[in-house]
């Protein structure tokens, strides 16, 4: 598959993990994956009885190799992260300072209400020599 839409979908499974194995599973190499989740902040992130999990801007990074403990082993490159708001100046303001605005009050002074992900699974290439089980002779 090269695409797919994950249009408020993860926080109401019950393993985000589980979900997320199974993405990059189906997902080609050179695919990508666009998650949108609600942003904590926005008042049905938590409120919403179906909702399971709360989302940061920085919530898909445990399943990046640059986490210091990764969450899986099927890994993801975050391609980008993007807060949306209905005002598209603090849009363009709080997406250029993410930490200053998560970290501060301004995150509940001004709420985003869904964060969009852009991800790719990591999937090394193959070698014609390597098998699922290790080298092969020839």
């Amino acid at each position: 598959m090269a695409e797919i839409v994950a249009r408020h979908v993860i926080e109401h499974v019950e393993s985000v993990r589980s979900v997320m194995d199974e993405l990059w599973r189906i997902l080609a190499s050179e695919g990508r994956l666009f998650v949108y989740v609600p942003h904590f902040t926005h008042f049905q992130a938590l409120t919403h009885p179906e909702h399971r999990h709360a989302f940061h801007y920085n919530s898909m990074a445990m399943f990046t190799a640059a986490a210091g403990e990764p969450y899986t082993t099927r890994l993801w490159t975050v391609i980008s992260a993007h807060l949306h708001f209905h005002s598209r100046l603090l849009e363009r303001v709080f997406n250029r300072h993410k930490y200053v605005y998560t970290s501060t009050i301004l995150a509940y002074l001004f709420p985003a209400f869904e964060i969009e992900f852009v991800m790719q699974p990591v999937k090394e290439p193959v070698s014609p020599t390597m098998g699922d089980h290790g080298p092969i002779d020839l």
